[in-house]
């Protein structure tokens, strides 16, 4: 067929239509990939932690491997350990990381994800920066084994920075894919205002491959606008990342703030859009009222991902480790 200019003009037209049409499927709202849970239950009973082990828990995570058995993290500088326990805060063992050195950091969360040719490993976080003057953060990889002894090795130290800067952080977790995703703490506590937290990820492929003196350039994914998604239940300084985690399967993953949970039907390693109000609530993500702890910062999907726990570093009183469940 021979094509007369006003046929052309037609065909460059649709042409250039079904460009557009692709760029805005591409950048449209993500994909929901897993059912949000419509209703979560509060486990009648609450663990307490010992305080001797726990001074001011930042982040827990529950092993995919051995049955029973989550791992949790202390804030603030001087506490080169994570600890061992079960599910109900029981049989807790500290596990002195050796080779790190604890006195300048601010460890803030712990996740368990692929490492090493599949295996399980615990990624510790230690990437606080209440100041924004860290040049670098930095995760310790720690083979995840059947039996703890008193002390261990890590097996890597990750190294990294922001693309756009320092910035604060308290939430972290590993993705099935091995990929780290960091969601930042963004806001003033003086001033009583948080604004959008922005998510940072790290491919694995590029933190395997590095080494120790390797200082790794997060790669910036979104924003995910807590703030906006909160109203009307939570304003001001609350609606911040304090904790994280991701699902096993990776389509889902849940964020804490300090005054409410978030579960987001959103798989991270496939999506490029904004996490605003383009979302739809119950579709794409859900608010869930949690009870109040002060100053919660540890949130943890269970073996399954059919409930998660949380707690709190405050160590005031006791310090609860509360169980939800999803009854459908």
């Amino acid at each position: 067929m021979v094509l007369t200019s006003a046929n052309k003009t037609i065909v460059d037209s649709l042409w250039s239509l079904c460009k557009t049409v692709a760029i805005i499927l591409l950048l449209a709202t993500p994909v929901k990939v897993a059912a949000l849970c419509e209703t979560w239950s509060r486990h009648p009973e609450t663990a307490v932690f010992n305080p001797s082990f726990a001074s001011e828990v930042s982040g827990i995570a529950v092993s995919r491997s051995y049955d029973d058995r989550l791992y949790f993290v202390n804030d603030g500088p001087g506490d080169p350990y994570f600890y061992v326990s079960d599910w109900n805060a029981g049989n807790i063992q500290a596990v002195r990381l050796r080779d790190f050195d604890a006195s300048n950091s601010d460890v803030e969360d712990i996740s368990v994800g692929p490492c090493n040719a599949d295996r399980a490993c615990l990624f510790i976080a230690d990437i606080g920066d209440n100041h924004h003057t860290r040049q670098s953060a930095q995760i310790l990889v720690v083979a995840e084994l059947g039996h703890f002894g008193q002390s261990t090795r890590t097996d890597t130290v990750i190294r990294f920075s922001y693309p756009d800067g320092p910035h604060n952080a308290e939430a972290m977790a590993v993705h099935a894919n091995g990929d780290i995703y960091v969601v930042t703490k963004e806001g003033s506590f003086s001033g009583n205002v948080s604004f959008p937290a922005r998510v940072y990820t790290l491919k694995r492929m590029q933190w395997e491959s590095g080494n120790a003196q390797d200082l790794h350039i997060m790669e910036f994914v979104t924003e995910l606008d807590l703030p906006g998604l909160a109203l009307p239940y939570s304003v001001g300084f609350a609606p911040v990342a304090t904790a994280m985690d991701i699902s096993s399967d990776g389509s889902r993953f849940l964020v804490l703030t300090y005054e409410l949970a978030f579960e987001f039907a959103v798989d991270l390693a496939n999506t490029t859009s904004a996490f605003g109000p383009e979302l739809i609530r119950g579709e794409h993500y859900a608010p869930i009222h949690v009870k109040v702890l002060p100053q919660q910062e540890a949130i943890a999907y269970l073996s399954g991902d059919k409930g998660f726990l949380y707690t709190t570093e405050l160590r005031y009183g006791e310090v609860e480790l509360i169980r939800y469940s999803c009854e459908r």
